[in-house]
């Protein structure tokens, strides 16, 4: 029988998550007790395997299964020990509702880091699709796990994602291993012309070190308007490698519509070798990174003990040398280290000095994506976005929105609400994959796409065929409230295989009204 305190850390509620883990981290030296227990769900887990998703029972269970093992895995991370051979079978059933019931990711990364790193290797790449494992291929990158990132990234279609953050999670995975998931990457993306989800790969490579010229320079010619941007944008940031691998195209190339694309990125190229490395948010931050990086340690130096200290000393700085001192917050953020003052209020109230700059709305829209929501509340997200926003304005809107579809952030309804204030065709595939997320986000999009019209329509059928009921339902009510012609087909067949009656209804006040538009 399970003890009672492991029973009373078991009951947490999903969203009490963190809560349940420090149950289980109470329990102090009772490893063995709670390896007793995991073996045991082991064995029930196994009997009802086949019915856990329908089944309230056998769902619990199957939950309480993982959090045991995020349990003993942080006993055991924190003693220097590893999983023994028997207690690896329990991480095979961590299938996709891991992700979402165990809420808190920085506990589960920290357990993964008692799993031997040739078993982790070996449940990364197998051919069953783990999705659980997915946010931990960052803390397992090898040439094996390189390669299993690119093709679940070719292997994702609309429809078939359960999560809207893993789009995110590869590129996390890619940018862990640096220099080493350029050949990777370049190779899947010469090879990725048809395949929904290519623009992780480029945004990727766009920023990892320089390499890959021909894959962006291919990836120039897509037909995916911000795959092209983003492509854009890491050329201009690799100088003569870019400017040589364009030259080369734009000679062997004839088609009148490329040939003035490549022509106009030469150009650009030309201008930046020529002057300078210009305003690239790239280049500047390879520019930037070492001088950063010593005004980073005047923020922090320990003779610095009060934040209004702390807060002058980087107000000098913003006058006088402002694009590194942006980096510099940049680099607090992202590594944790302001404890003498928030990175986000700090580069807010500096605004006036650094908003003038080319990078501040790249830089701003990179800090917000440094919130953690177990460390700030959501009122102070708002209060602090509402200051960027009222000093940067239109400056902060694609850089959002680019941070939106490639990361997983904190808070990240309060931004979407920013962006769909003015629904416009740029940010349309960012409210489509929306409609993929939890239900704050889905219904903020929902409105968006409605606004933007029978774009937005377009966009969204793709989701009747999701395997999520949300999803398919959020997706037709855009169809009934935005008929389209163009759709007719696509939602006679929706409406053929849809078994939700819900869903079925919207679908059926869409095709309505288009019969009585037709009439």
């Amino acid at each position: 029988m399970t003890s009672t305190p492991i029973k009373s850390a078991l009951k947490k509620k999903d969203h009490q998550n963190p809560e349940a883990l420090e149950a289980l981290d109470a329990l102090g030296n009772s490893l063995p007790e709670l390896e007793k227990c995991l073996r045991a769900l082991m064995a029930e887990v196994e009997q009802d395997k086949d019915k856990f998703r329908h089944d309230e029972k056998s769902s619990r269970r199957m939950r309480d299964l993982q959090r045991l093992v995020v349990g003993i895995g942080r006993h055991l991370a924190r003693s220097g020990d590893q999983f023994s051979e028997s207690l690896l079978p329990a991480l095979r059933y961590f299938v996709d509702s891991f992700v979402e019931h165990l809420d808190s990711p920085a506990a589960v990364e920290e357990a993964m880091g008692a799993i031997p790193k040739d078993a982790f290797e070996a449940l990364l790449t197998e051919d069953q699709e783990l999705i659980a494992f997915w946010p931990l291929l960052p803390s397992c990158v090898t040439d094996a796990t390189l390669l299993r990132a690119t093709s679940l990234v070719l292997g994702w279609e609309d429809g078939r994602l359960s999560s809207s953050l893993l789009p995110g999670i590869a590129t996390r995975a890619f940018f862990a291993a640096g220099g080493r998931a350029v050949g990777p990457l370049a190779t899947a993306i010469l090879s990725a012309d048809e395949q929904p989800y290519r623009g992780v790969l480029v945004d990727a490579l766009v920023h990892l070190p320089p390499g890959g010229t021909d894959a962006l320079v291919h990836a120039l010619g897509d037909s995916n308007k911000a795959i092209r941007s983003s492509a854009r944008a890491g050329l201009l940031s690799r100088g003569v490698e870019a400017l040589e691998a364009v030259g080369r195209k734009l000679a062997s190339t004839s088609e009148e519509a490329a040939v003035a694309l490549l022509s106009d990125v030469h150009a650009e190229l030309k201008a930046n070798v020529g002057d300078g490395p210009g305003s690239n948010f790239a280049t500047l931050r390879t520019m930037h990174a070492s001088r950063a990086q010593e005004i980073r340690k005047e923020f922090v130096d320990p003779g610095l003990d009060h934040q209004a200290k702390a807060e002058a000393r980087i107000a000098q700085f913003a006058e006088s040398e402002p694009e590194a001192t942006m980096f510099a917050l940049l680099q607090c953020a992202a590594l944790d280290l302001p404890a003498l003052f928030d990175a986000i209020y700090v580069f807010a109230m500096n605004l006036e000095a650094l908003e003038k700059q080319a990078a501040a709305g790249t830089i701003a829209a990179e800090l917000v994506a440094t919130y953690k929501e177990d460390a700030v509340r959501r009122e102070v997200v708002a209060a602090q976005f509402k200051l960027l926003t009222d000093g940067l304005g239109e400056a902060l809107r694609a850089p959002l929105i680019h941070v939106l579809r490639t990361r997983h952030i904190a808070y990240s309804e309060v931004f979407y609400g920013w962006i769909a204030k003015a629904p416009a065709a740029d940010a349309i595939e960012l409210f489509a994959e929306g409609l993929l997320a939890g239900k704050k986000i889905r219904d903020i999009c929902s409105r968006a796409l409605i606004a933007i019209g029978q774009e937005g329509a377009i966009s969204a059928a793709p989701y009747l065929q999701s395997r999520k009921k949300a999803v398919r339902l959020a997706a037709a009510s855009i169809q009934a409230q935005v008929p389209t012609q163009s759709l007719t087909e696509a939602l006679k067949d929706a409406r053929a295989k849809e078994r939700s009656s819900d869903v079925r209804a919207h679908l059926d006040t869409a095709l309505r009204e288009l019969i009585v538009s037709q009439s």
